[in-house]
């Protein structure tokens, strides 16, 4: 198939539907990562997986559903669609004579060494969104003798430079080795940019990169981000430039306490008396941007920037490790209800639903640190910006924990060779769609839509 599609038109985007188990078996999980591997390399195409139908026949909407959503994901999530961002810009930096031109992501991509005993690797990542135009543009670096990087180009060729066999996943040997790597690339990325006046608002994803570039760690942000071996001071050597931290695993979540008040009623429809109301308790987590503290002589600003749930079609806790107390529609448990009761729809019993087995996600929270500011900036509007630019992808309504152009990040690790007999992460569908759009658990049927509201 790879020497056929070689011969079509260059920038192929295929489309592979793939079942995960053959008979009795599971699918090899070496063959999905071997098969993009392939495609990328030799077809020159970006690739995506599909499940087939089930068997039922009311799977066969759901897969509709994820036919559309997977050709999304390789059209424009492969291409780094964003909203256009200008007007998220123009809040957050009102002088226009200051307002950066390009908002640009850095990350350390690492794959895990395997419990086979394959090699890990890491590379050096940056994306690049344009202000004006929308586009998104991307470089690798990596260490082959020396380190070195390639130039500018749209997402979905750089993905494909990934899966080229060729490309060593590295930084170099040794701890002072990947230290020097990285902070060449990113001397490298940011100076280009700033050389070219685009007064870029750097983002760097310091999740794996603060062991390899010290002044990212809390003990030193504050004093200022110093780079090299020379530590010069980059408020100086960028000039224009803004500097944002961004962590995952580090922040909490914010938790809503929500209550909500229901009438009992008897089997003749009539108010219990001395147990007039049922109160539920409805603990949920909230969307918030959240300054904790100014650093140091207020050089620099943190925040915690939490998620809420997406499309729920389950009521969720804050724990799957115990029963919640739910109720489902009279109707559907066959309760026989008075003729005289008008709101029939709004009659519920009361039920316990395990949750140990459903499966949906819980929201990741980051924490921001505006390490890097200008004359003029005001470091909450800047937190604003990198809020809003987790939402507003161009394949999905479904926001992300990390805010772009950093959220494509988990793009590279789908093209990063992987040959060992080790388990797969979760497969391309479950990252691309929304959480309550996987497939049912079957406790989803017997939920109230009213429920949606308590949560």
């Amino acid at each position: 198939m790879t020497d056929l599609l070689a011969r079509e038109q260059s920038n192929r985007h295929v489309l592979v539907q793939a079942a995960d188990r053959y008979g009795k078996r599971p699918d090899d999980p070496v063959n999905k990562l071997a098969g993009r591997c392939a495609l990328a390399w030799k077809a020159d195409a970006n690739v995506q997986y599909l499940l087939p139908p089930g068997a039922r026949p009311k799977d066969f909407a759901n897969y509709l559903h994820r036919v559309q959503a997977a050709s999304y994901d390789l059209l424009f999530g492969h291409s780094g669609l964003v909203s256009e961002i200008g007007s998220v810009l123009e809040a957050g930096f009102p002088d226009e004579d200051s307002r950066p031109k390009s908002v640009i992501g850095i990350s350390i991509v690492t794959q895990a060494r395997t419990r086979s005993g394959a090699k890990g690797g890491r590379l050096c990542f940056a994306t690049r969104l344009d202000a004006a135009g929308g586009s998104t543009t991307a470089r690798v670096g990596w260490f082959d003798g020396r380190m070195q990087w390639s130039k500018w180009a749209p997402l979905f060729e750089a993905l494909k430079l990934i899966a080229r066999p060729t490309m060593a996943a590295t930084l170099g040997r040794g701890r002072e080795a990947e230290r020097s790597s990285f902070q060449a690339f990113v001397k490298a990325v940011v100076g280009d940019a700033v050389q070219s006046g685009e007064r870029p608002l750097v983002l760097i994803d310091s999740t794996s990169a603060a062991a390899l570039w010290p002044s990212l760690a809390d003990s030193r942000i504050a004093s200022g981000l110093k780079i090299g071996s020379e530590l010069v001071d980059v408020s100086a050597l960028w000039t224009g430039a803004r500097v944002v931290r961004v962590r995952k695993e580090r922040a909490g979540r914010l938790i809503l306490l929500k209550s909500r008040r229901y009438v009992r009623l008897g089997n003749d429809g009539s108010v219990v008396r001395g147990e007039a109301y049922l109160t539920r308790q409805c603990p949920t987590i909230t969307e918030r941007t959240v300054r904790l503290a100014s650093l140091g002589e207020a050089r620099a600003a943190h925040y915690w920037m939490t998620h809420k749930y997406f499309q729920m079609s389950v009521p969720r806790g804050l724990s799957v490790y115990r029963p919640l107390s739910t109720l489902t529609p009279a109707t559907k448990n066959k309760v026989v209800l008075p003729p005289e009761l008008a709101e029939r729809k709004k009659a519920f019993c009361e039920a316990t639903l395990d949750i140990s087995d459903v499966n949906y996600r819980l929201p990741l929270s980051i924490d921001v640190t505006v390490a890097l500011l200008r004359a003029g900036d005001d470091p909450d509007r800047i937190a604003h910006v990198v809020a809003s630019l987790r939402h507003g992808y161009g394949h999905t309504p479904s926001s992300t924990a990390l805010p772009a152009p950093l959220s494509f990040e988990a793009k590279v690790r789908d093209y990063m060779t992987r040959f060992a007999l080790d388990e797969a992460d979760a497969d391309d569908e479950e990252e691309m769609l929304p959480d309550d759009e996987l497939e049912p658990s079957g406790h989803g049927d017997e939920i109230a839509e009213a429920e949606a509201e308590d949560w």
